[in-house]
Formats: structure tokens, sequence, C-alpha cells
């Protein structure tokens, strides 16, 4: 973390110093000379032939080409067969009459063919291109041919050459012309396209000023009070039936056209779908053979992978936007409802209660919420509708907020107060909906009712979703899944944690998007967002602007992630592979990590539109800082990179300095950290590490002396002692056999026998030699040794003379103590 913050401020200070030093006005470039046209060398004048020949060839195939013409005209002629140019203009009184929801759909289905025109055109300039492309070099040949002929009109006898140099220009300026031909043709549909194009545009833009004029007056009644419109209806009026078979027939040949255009799309997205399935039946299969599958923790994943159908279908039309563009509006409808088949199903299991009555809430919500969206806008039907949709919404987000009820305990068992937090939100929006339907504010109605409906279901959707991923990433990290993927396993609760924290992101990011569009307010905040994206801010003559600053960070934390990732990935699951020696691991990693996160700076400064040709004087201004106040840290840095090529310590070896003894765990450019015995990290200098005198007990190998004194009673037989120890030790399997444990008689001590035991480990450096003193106790006692126990008395002697008595406790032998007794005249 410390890293990061030094990291981060260092950043921050070049950003702003490379954004000052990038004001100034660079000199523009010379530009070359233009190279003068050469004619051909008459010597050679085969040559010259064959090559003109060759590039007519290419150009002569272009220009008779009329596959890709036909091809460009066929394409726009189908696209322009989806509407009528004629009558944009009556669209565009049509559209007047469309609420927000409305408009919306309109302005998404002419987004989609501003989009499909557009690509036209790039692909009609694209084939102008190449075809002015062969224009010019044919050209160009030709201006080398009219040249090569003044040459040869020049010398004389080259009358055959003088036939080739016009049959060359005569080819060149067949060709030129029926290239000039096929330019013209393009042209003229590229003018078509561009007519077109500027047509949707105005569409769109009458569209962006009926949404903008409807967002101003949202709030205002825009029909007549519902009871009084409910009994002016007109006899005349569609009913529901009618109006919506009308709305279908319709729709239907909308989703003929998407069928069409997005054949091959569907086609992908079956394939997907089918794999999908294959591999979520198979992770059911495994999860169902292993340990894991009675355990609580996966009690969401019993119930989910158990249907590998159901589940395969939420995902499947979930991902369909990956394969399509714009989507027609009755498709989407129709994959929402189908959506919620597995919703209904899925949803009970893992709450794990009776849900019939939330079930059949939110399928009635979904069916009425797209009947209503069939019927013509503001009609007395479309309202009617709204108002039951509402009042049904009313009831059951009432009975969901219930604290009684089985939904209501379910949710604040799984602790989530958010889901809660939206349903009393919702249930807020959706009286204020009844309201502004009663009292004639009807596109407030339909757009909150609407909105709210289709924020809930997707929110369900997502949610589904979403559990269904982390059931199988779950089974993945737990399980062993993912084979010999060291990462995993090492790091399987950080990896649990951030996949999870992704896909959690993930479902968030796409149900508020679709949230905001279902509100209608999608393109408002965007461009909302992107005025400010585009804020400015002048200091003196730095321009600073929240798009760069945006652009800095996004790709400087992108590139932190990824050299944090590739410094794990090579210390941990690829270069460990390899026969190295130890510690070249840990060097690639650390630098590989250093030079990506250097590559990253450099991009980010390049993305924010500062310069780094000013590098040489930003260097020279912080070489004088690092003179006056960064010479501690300079010093850590070097001192770093001396510890990760020289090698002197590594991760994992046993150091003692400076009076701390533990584990090295990381070992950083400025500083390392070293965890005690105690559990504490110590982050330690580089510096500390190179200046002062370091204990590695692991460098070579993991050996380790232990030394124990061994002290028995005196009376036996010193060597059958030392046969005992020597018996116990060499058959204790903890111990090393190289070098051989060793057993020494050292004399005698206060009456004992003392013996030095030098033992050699590797591991269990405070278990093994505790087994050790154990297994000699049994045994001494065993033979009838007796360990030597020191004895303490205390002696009492009284000072006449002072009155005061004094303890003397300690260690005595028996001659010393009657010796004392002797001085003191026998008292105790």
């Amino acid at each position: 973390m410390h890293q990061l913050r030094f990291f981060t401020l260092f950043v921050f200070v070049l950003f702003f110093s490379f954004a000052a030093l990038s004001q100034s006005n660079e000199k523009p470039e010379a530009k070359e000379p233009a190279v003068v046209n050469q004619p051909f060398d008459i010597s050679h004048i085969s040559e010259a032939v064959e090559y003109t020949d060759k590039l007519i060839r290419k150009a002569r195939e272009l220009a008779n080409d009329s596959a890709g013409e036909s091809k460009l005209n066929l394409q726009l002629n189908e696209l322009i067969s989806r509407y009528n140019p004629d009558e944009l203009d009556s669209l565009e009184l049509d559209y007047s009459e469309l609420n927000l929801w409305a408009l919306k759909d309109k302005k998404s289905y002419w987004d989609d063919i501003k989009k499909q025109l557009t690509e036209q055109s790039e692909g009609i300039k694209s084939y102008v291109d190449e075809v002015r492309k062969n224009l010019d070099t044919i050209g160009f040949l030709n201006s080398k041919w009219v040249i090569t002929k003044s040459v040869a009109d020049t010398v004389k006898d080259v009358k055959s050459t003088s036939e080739i140099v016009i049959s060359s220009l005569e080819k060149c300026d067949a060709v030129i012309e029926r290239l000039k031909e096929k330019t013209a043709r393009i042209l003229e549909l590229e003018n078509r396209t561009s007519q077109q194009i500027l047509s949707v545009n105005g569409v769109l833009a009458h569209i962006a000023s009926l949404t903008e004029e409807r967002g101003k007056n949202l709030f205002s009644r825009d029909s007549k009070p519902f009871f009084i419109a409910f009994r002016e209806q007109s006899a005349n009026d569609q009913g529901i039936v009618g109006a919506t078979y009308s709305s279908v027939k319709i729709a239907v040949d909308e989703v003929g056209i998407f069928i069409k255009e997005n054949r091959s799309s569907i086609f992908y997205h079956i394939l997907f779908s089918l794999l999908l399935y294959l591999l979520m039946k198979f992770v059911n299969s495994k999860f169902k053979q292993s340990e894991l599958y009675e355990e609580e923790d996966f009690f969401v994943a019993r119930k989910l992978l158990g249907q590998p159908f159901l589940t395969t279908l939420l995902l499947a039309l979930l991902t369909s936007s990956l394969f399509y563009g714009r989507v027609p509006v009755l498709v989407r409808d129709v994959l929402i409802v189908i959506a919620i088949v597995p919703v209904s199903i899925l949803l009970p299991k893992i709450l794990n209660v009776r849900m019939r009555f939330f079930v059949f809430f939110l399928i009635l919500l979904v069916f009425l919420d797209k009947i209503q969206g069939l019927l013509l806008s503001g009609s007395i039907n479309q309202r009617t509708i709204i108002l039951v949709i509402s009042i049904i919404s009313i009831v059951g987000f009432g009975y969901m907020l219930r604290t009684n009820s089985n939904l209501n305990k379910a949710i604040r068992a799984s602790n989530n107060g958010f889901f809660l937090l939206l349903i009393k939100l919702f249930l807020i929006l959706v009286i204020g909906s009844v309201i502004a339907n009663l009292i004639g504010a009807f596109g407030l109605a339909r757009l909150t009712t609407s909105g709210i409906v289709h924020s809930f279901s997707l929110g369900i959707i997502v949610f589904l979703a979403a559990s269904i991923l982390k059931v199988v990433l779950l089974f993945v990290i737990r399980s062993g899944f993912a084979g010999n993927i060291n990462v995993i396993k090492k790091y399987h609760q950080e990896t649990k944690k951030w996949t999870f924290l992704i896909i959690t992101l993930w479902g968030f990011w796409l149900w508020f998007k679709a949230s905001l569009n279902g509100f209608a307010i999608l393109s408002f905040a965007e461009a909302q967002l992107d005025n400010f994206i585009q804020t400015s801010w002048q200091f003196g003559e730095i321009n600073l602007s929240v798009n760069n600053i945006i652009d800095f960070i996004f790709i400087l934390a992108l590139f932190v992630l990824i050299a944090n990732v590739i410094n794990l990935l090579l210390r941990e699951e690829i270069l460990n592979r390899f026969d190295m020696r130890k510690g070249i691991t840990l060097a690639i990693s650390i630098l590989s990590r250093y030079v990506i996160l250097l590559l990253g700076f450099i991009l980010a400064m390049s993305s924010a539109g500062i310069s780094l040709s000013k590098l040489s004087i930003l260097i020279g201004a912080l070489g004088v800082g690092i003179g006056f106040g960064l010479q501690n840290i300079v010093s850590n840095f070097v001192s770093g990179l001396v510890i990760i090529f020289e090698r002197p310590i590594h991760i994992g070896d046993i150091v003692s300095t400076n009076m701390i003894e533990g584990e090295v765990i990381d070992i950083g450019l400025r500083s390392s950290r070293i965890r005690t015995w105690e559990g504490a990290e110590v982050i330690v200098p580089n510096n500390n590490l190179i200046a002062n005198d370091v204990t590695n007990w692991t460098f070579s190998d993991k050996k380790r002396r232990k030394e124990i004194i061994i002290l028995v009673e005196d009376g036996p037989s010193p060597r059958d002692v030392k046969a005992v120890i020597d018996n116990v030790v060499q058959s204790h399997d903890g111990l090393l056999k190289e070098p051989i444990p060793q057993a020494y008689f050292l004399g005698y001590e206060n009456k004992a026998l003392k013996f030095r035991l030098l033992l050699w480990l590797s591991e269990n450096l405070l278990q093994t030699p505790s087994e050790v003193l154990l297994n000699l106790h049994d045994a001494l006692s065993a033979n009838g040794f007796k360990p030597y126990i020191p004895v303490q008395r205390v002696l009492l002697s009284n000072d006449v003379k002072q009155g005061q008595f004094t303890s003397i406790i300690g260690e005595i032998d028996e001659t010393e103590q009657e010796d004392e007794q002797g001085k003191n005249g026998g008292s105790k």
C-alpha cells in the first residue's frame, strides 16, 4: 500500500509537470520536395511495358467489376426499403403525438438506420478510394509514357519503340476513361447515401427536439382526466384485441427484416447457447460427483446447477446484446417474456420459500406491460391497462414489504437491504403514476409505470444470471476443477472475492443502464455525462480537462492491474515451472511489473494529450529534487535493485536483522516486508537490508541446528546414558539423517552428568525438539536414569547487631550448607 501511495504521488507530480511543459508550440516539420517524374529507360522498354500491362490488367479488372458496384446499390436499396424517404416529413408530423417512451423506441430505430447508412457510406468511400488509387497509378504511368514518347521522338531509328510507347499510352488512356466513369457512378451512389443520412439526421433532430419538449412538460397534463376520457371515448375506437393485432402485424414485419439481416448472428447465438448448455451439463455432473455437493455453502449451487437448461436459457437471453445491434421492440419484449420463465422456476428454489404470489405477480406485470406497449399511444385502452398495472404493482410491492411475508423474511435473511429499498422507491413511484394517470398527466404515468416494470423485471433476471455465474466460479475455485493453476489454488479467497465483485459490478451496471433506458432518461444522462467530460479549466498556459484526467487515471489504473496480474502469474504460475536458480523468478516478475507500469505511465501521458518531448528538462529538474530531498528514497530504490539482482534474500527466507527475526513475505523496490513470529509485519527499507548485517537462516537451504543440554543424576555410566540418547535421536523421523545427530559428554556439573545434543532439522523447528525431549525423558526413565533437578534451599541468618533476618536463596551444595550453618551458630 505504501508503494502504491508513493507511486500515485510521484505519477501526479509528473502528470502536472508534463502538462505545464507540453503547452509550448512545436515547429512545423519541413515538407519533402515532390519527386519529379522521369521517363522509362529506352534500353529496357520491354520491362516497362510488362510492368505497365500488369498494372493496367489490375485496373481494368476493377473498372469492369460490376459485382461490387451492384452489391453497394443493392444494399442501399434494401436499407431504404425499410422506410419511404418521400414520407419522412409526414413521419416527423406523426411523431409529434408520441410520448417519451414511444419517442425512445423511434430514436433507437432511426439510430440503427443511421448506423447502417453510415457503414454503407464508409464502404462506398473505401471502394472509391480503391478506384482512385488505381486511377492515380495509371495516371502516373501515363505521364511517364508521355515523357518517354517525347524522348523517343528525338532518337533516330526507334520507330518500333515509338509504336510501343503509343500503344502503352492508348491502353492507359482507355483504362483511365473507364475508371473515371466508374468513379462518377460510385460518387453518385455516395452522394445518394449522404442525402439519406441527412434526411435521417433531420428525423433524429426532430425526435430529439420532441424529447426535450416532452421532458420539460413531463409533469404537465397532456390528456383529459381519466374518468372524463373514459366517458368520452368514441364508439369507433378499436378494442384492445383489434389494436393489439394491428400493432403486432406491423411489429412482425419489422421482426422479419431483423431476422433477414441477422441470419449469421442468429446462427452464432444458437451455437453459443448449445455450447453453453453442454458446459452447464458438464459442470453439473462434476458438481454432483464432488464432495462439495452436500456442503451448506453450495445450497444455491445445487438449486441452480441442477437446472442446466433453465440456467442456459437465462444466460443466453441475457447475452443476446453481444450478437445483435439494435433489437426490434417486439423481439426485445418476447425475449423478456421468455426470460421470465426460468426466473419463475429458479427464484423460489434459491430463496427456499413459497413464492407463488411473487411469480404470478411478476408474470402478470410483464405481460400487461407488453400488451399496453402494442396499443395506440394515449388511447383509453392503453391508459386503462396502465392503471391496472399500477394498482397491481401497489398491491404486490405492499405485500413484499410486509414484515411477516415469506419473501420479506427471505430477503432480510440474505442481508439484501438494497432490494427492499428499491421496492419502497418503486411503491412511491407507482402511487404517483396512479395519481398522474387519473388527473391527465398520461406521459408521466406511462413513463413511470413502464420504467418500474422494466427495471424490476430486468433486475430479477440480472440477479439470477449473476447468481449462476457466481456458483459456477465458486465450484471451479473450490473443487480444483481449474486443474493445476497455482494462482487459483493458492489465492482462492482473493480470486473468489475479486471475481464475485466483478460479476456484481457488471450486473449492477447492466441493470442500472437498462433502468435508465426504461425510464427514457438514458440519452439525457449520457448527454450530461458527455458535457461533464468535456469540461476543461485554464490555469495560465495549462489547459486541463476532465476527459484527459479520466483517460490518464483509467489507463494508469488498468496498467497497474495488468502489472500486478502479470507479476503474480509469472511468479506463481509460469516461471516456477522452469528450472531456475532461486531468486531469478522473483527478479523477472518484479522487473516485468515495473516495466509494465512505466509503459502504462507513458501511454497515460500520451492519452491525456501531454507531450513527452520535454522529458529531459523534467528529469533535470527532478535530479535537483533528488539531490536535496529524495536521497533516502533513491537509496532504497537502488538497494532494491541490488537485492533483486544480487539476491541475498528471497521471499520465504528466514532472516534476522536489527532485533527483528521472521519470514520475508515481500520484496519491493523501495522496501521489503518481514513477518515476525508474533504475526506482526515489519516494513524494512531496502537500504537497511544492504547496509546492515543480515542473518539469512535459509539462504542455501533450510537446515537448522538445535542444541539441547541434558543433565542426568550422577551414578550410571556416561556411556550407557549416551547410548540411550543416540538410540532416541537416530530413530526420530523428524530429524535429518545428514548431518547425523550427535551427543557429547561434557563431564560433571553439580553432581550431574552433562550431555550436549546437536540436532539438524529443516521444518517444525519448535515441534520436533519438543518431541525429542519427550522421547528422551521416557527412554531415560525406562532405563532407570533420573534427570538431574537442581535443589534450591532457603537459609536464614540472625543478625544480632541489626536485629534483621537475611534470606539467601540459591543452589547450595551439602558441604557448603554445613559450613554456613557453623558460621551462623547452627540456626536455620
